[in-house]
């Protein structure tokens, strides 16, 4: 069983990794899609998954980096989003796909921003049909947004989380194979 969204990465795991790989192998689950949400977290993750056949790269920007909350000299831009980009293509045969991406209105209600995660998502998934890698996608508050962006790019393998959306709008990335 494959575990397909964990941020083992995260410093709150740094005391007791190991044990908390052990309980997930004796529940049965023996891979772990680990997601990098910003580039430097991205290292961390290829770093992990270079340790252990386990532990499954994938590499990304989450979406909550443009949240209202930071201030706008913090917010990711497009030198960012083309560093993670060429980060994912240096790396391409060590990582299993890209994500942690996506779009947030939840934590994201400024258009400007708004407007901002969809033209990195939008890179993120042709970079994706580029090098034939599946995504891991958050969508909170934008799942049908989110979808719609996806399904109009041609997106074929993806992988929805945080997804909150309508269950008529999950059935449209059900139909295309999104899980």
């Amino acid at each position: 069983m494959i575990d397909t969204h964990v941020h083992l990465t995260d410093a709150a795991f740094d005391p007791d990794l190991e044990a908390v790989l052990a309980r997930a192998n004796a529940v049965g689950v023996d891979r772990f899609a680990v997601v990098g949400q910003d580039y430097a977290e991205n290292e961390a993750v290829l770093a992990l998954a270079a340790q252990r056949d386990d532990c499954l790269a994938f590499l990304g920007l989450h979406p909550d980096r443009w949240a209202d909350r930071h201030a706008p000299e913090t917010l990711p831009n497009e030198a960012a989003v083309t560093r993670i980009l060429e980060q994912i293509r240096q790396h391409r045969k060590h990582i299993t796909g890209i994500g942690e991406v996506g779009l947030d209105y939840w934590v994201c209600q400024q258009e400007d921003r708004r407007a901002m995660q969809a033209q990195a998502l939008a890179q993120f998934a042709g970079l994706s049909l580029a090098l034939d890698l599946p995504m891991n996608v958050h969508a909170r508050a934008a799942g049908l947004r989110t979808l719609e962006m996806l399904l109009g790019l041609g997106v074929r393998r993806v992988l929805m989380h945080s997804f909150d959306g309508k269950a008529g709008h999950a059935l449209l990335g059900a139909e295309a194979g999104y899980v």
